[in-house]
């Protein structure tokens, strides 16, 4: 991810609207399934991502594993 949807992310997490809330509960059950996942840190081990922010980028391909399978986050 490019720094300004880090920092898009963030933003979103600290104030989202009701759609984005959805959107990161949906994201965040991917992730949690997710191989790549540290649990104990909570991140991402493919891009380093801290999960909690990262499902709230508002980019669809802001997964790199769910970018390369089928076109980002939103099957």
């Amino acid at each position: 991810m490019k720094i300004i949807d880090i920092f898009k992310a963030y933003k979103n997490l600290i104030t989202p609207t009701p759609e984005q809330e959805i959107l990161a509960e949906k994201r965040l059950k991917i992730c949690e399934k997710c191989p790549s996942r540290d649990e104990h840190l909570n991140i991402c081990k493919d891009c380093l991502c801290w999960i909690p922010a990262k499902v709230f980028a508002d980019n669809p391909n802001a997964c790199p594993l769910k970018a390369k399978d089928k076109g980002g986050w939103e099957e």
